[in-house]
Order: structure tokens, then sequence, then C-alpha cells
């Protein structure tokens, strides 16, 4: 239809929403019955989609517009250190690589049973529905109560064969508290991401099976990097955030922007087709955390004109790898 989407949770505290109404000038939400009523104090349009005959007079063909690959395609809003979030823009072209990522890292195909997980208003939600649908799988929805309980997300992902699953780190690590389950589904590849990955629980992971550790802001259209276990882990050290994904190149700078050599800790900077545009309405903290790349190669689509600061601390492994160390500030996850 040629516009961008926003996702609104209605599980969002009104001021939240009210807020992101109001930074992107919506003026039509698509929504269902019985929550079409958190709307009611905002100036916009609810159209309930589980209202059939409210589109019997709309035309159904298609409307005429054309997009580039820099329109927006959607906005996600993260949490700001303001107090308010910040929406990052990202646009189609960003969209494609991504799909194009998920082509190659993740091997989907018609035979797959992909499990929806994560809820709409965060960008694994866009990993979920983007892979598997481009690639022709199937994407099934799930109840309220997988994401509650170990014993609920078994049960649902053996009577639908999920064979691919995208999961918070900390509900991978309750899973695989006791992995005798697992080991009867049909999953074959887990992709988790959010937090450190505890490497117990990952020691003994069968070989037929692949968990991909993922790393990546919002700004970086869901994920920047990933590294893929199977057969268990056994190193010493924690497990690597991994290589960059298609595209995309993962630096490690000093605070005078110089590479830093393997071992020696310093920022994570990411390049390539995944950045996006910025931040709505927020030029300043745009220009603060995307700044011009001292490596930009016009003919590597990888190292763009653009870097983005993510603010995260690491160093390259002895084999490459990038291995995650903390932040260079002090911002705290709580679960994921």
């Amino acid at each position: 239809a040629g516009g961008a989407y926003v996702p609104l949770d209605p599980d969002y505290p009104q001021e939240r929403l009210a807020y992101m109404v109001e930074d992107t000038g919506l003026s039509v939400v698509l929504t269902q019955q019985k929550v079409a009523g958190i709307l009611s104090d905002f100036n916009v349009t609810a159209v309930p989609l589980d209202n059939a005959s409210q589109f019997a007079n709309y035309p159904v063909s298609n409307p005429d517009v054309t997009l580039s690959p820099d329109n927006l395609a959607y906005v996600m809003y993260t949490s700001g250190s303001t107090g308010n979030p910040k929406g990052v823009m990202i646009s189609h072209h960003n969209l494609i690589n991504f799909a194009a990522n998920c082509e190659q890292r993740y091997e989907i195909t018609e035979a797959d049973n992909v499990l929806q997980f994560s809820t709409m208003n965060f960008d694994i939600f866009v990993e979920e529905w983007l892979a598997t649908l481009t690639q022709g799988a199937t994407l099934v929805l799930r109840d309220e109560d997988v994401s509650l309980s170990r014993e609920a997300f078994i049960a649902f992902c053996d009577s639908h064969a999920i064979s691919v699953a995208s999961l918070p780190t900390a509900f991978w690590h309750m899973l695989a508290l006791s992995d005798a389950e697992l080991e009867t589904l049909a999953l074959r590849l887990v992709i988790v991401g959010g937090e450190a990955l505890d490497k117990q629980s990952v020691a003994a992971l069968k070989p037929s099976f692949v968990l991909l550790n993922t790393y990546g802001p919002t700004e970086t259209t869901v994920t920047a990097s990933g590294y893929a276990i199977s057969g268990g882990y056994d190193a010493p050290r924690a497990v690597p955030i991994g290589r960059a994904n298609v595209n995309t190149a993962t630096l490690v700078l000093s605070e005078q922007l110089t590479l830093c050599p393997p071992g020696v800790v310093g920022e994570l900077y990411v390049s390539g087709q995944c950045l996006a545009s910025g931040y709505l309405h927020q030029s300043e903290l745009t220009a603060e955390r995307f700044i011009d790349n001292p490596y930009f190669d016009p003919t590597n689509p990888a190292l763009s004109a653009r870097l983005y600061k993510t603010g995260d601390l690491v160093r390259i492994g002895a084999d490459g790898e990038i291995e995650f160390v903390g932040r260079s500030d002090d911002q705290v996850k709580i679960r994921g």
C-alpha cells in the first residue's frame, strides 16, 4: 500500500502508546475489535481487521504505488536514554538484505514449520515472518501459553512439528536445563539472541541440531552477526557472537577509530546494507550514533559510508570470531 508500519502493543502503557502515535503521526491503526477501545483517546482511525463487513465497499484492485529501496518499511521503537523510546527507521532495502542473510544462514525450505514466538513490537517478529514467507515455509502462530512455560512450549512444538524457532536467550536457558525432551522434537535450528549465551546450555547439543547465537541492535535490522553451534560446545571461552551477516561488516575499533588487533578489547561498530536510516525526528542522536566510516569502500557493500556505534565492547578471538565483553556505558538489559 506504500506506507510504513509501526507496531503498537496493546499491553503497553497508554503513555507509551500516546508518545509513539504522536511521534510517528499515525493516522490509521489496523487492529482487532477486542482491543480497538484502547485507541479511543488517540486521533487515529481504527480499522478492526476481524470485521470483514466494513471492507465490502472498498475496491479490490491494488493501489498504484511506486516505491524505491530507500522508502521506509517500518519504525521500531526501542528504549531511549531520555525516558522516551526512540523510533528506528528501517527501509525496504534493509529488509531485502536481511532476507538474503536469512536465506543463506537459516536454509529454510518449504518443508519447514517456523514458530512465531516473538510479539510484533520486537524486531525478532520481522525475522520470523520474513525468513519464513520469502522461502515458502509455514509460519505457525503460537498460543499465549507457549511463552509461559517449558512444558507448554515443548507440547506446542511437538504437536505442530516445529523445525525452526527464534527465541530470547533467557527462554533458551530455561529450555536447556534438561535436553531430554528437546531431542524428541523436530527442531533442527534454534536462533537465540538478546543477552550472553550460557555455554552450559549448549554443552551437549545433538549433531543434527544447530543453535545460532546472534547479535544485533534494532539499528542493524534485527541481527548483525551470528555463531553456529552443533554437536556441543566445550571451549573455555564464552560463546562468541560470531561473524558478520551478509553485506555487513563488524569492526572492532579503538577510541581513535583505529582497528584493534585480535585479543584487544574495543568498541563494536557495524557497517553495511543493514544500517537503519536513523532515528525518527532525532537528527542529533542519529548523527551521534551513525558516524562517517573511515573505512568506507564503494566497491564493498559491507563497508558503507556510515558506521553504527553500538556501545558494546568486544574483542576478536584467535579464530576471527567476535567475543562480547560488556557495555561501554552503564546500560543494563533486563530479560533481554
